[in-house]
């Protein structure tokens, strides 16, 4: 049983992972949205873990989804494809 639980919005560490579908925010207030099915059924959820992997879906379009096998969402909280989500993504490439 889960007596107390924290919501901790503070930057981890940034680290190369050398994974191409791997992304990381640099800003506190920025997070992914996700649909997760559990018990009380579909639901968005919010994550900053950005570890994706690609899935196909029932009509054999790649999906983005998270390394529990949610779903991400596009801006619009939409199921999409990954080719949908890529075009609402904007990526920057840091220098470190």
């Amino acid at each position: 049983m889960i007596s107390q639980s924290q919501l901790v919005l503070s930057q981890g560490a940034l680290k190369t992972t050398d994974r191409n579908l791997d992304a990381a925010f640099i800003r506190e207030d920025q997070f992914f949205t996700v649909s997760v099915q559990d018990d009380n059924g579909v639901n968005t959820r919010f994550t900053r873990d950005g570890a994706f992997y690609l899935s196909s879906n029932a009509n054999d379009q790649m999906m983005l989804v998270t390394s529990a096998g949610n779903k991400v969402l596009d801006e619009m909280v939409n199921r999409s494809s990954l080719r949908e989500i890529l075009k609402t993504l904007r990526f920057r490439k840091m220098a470190y």
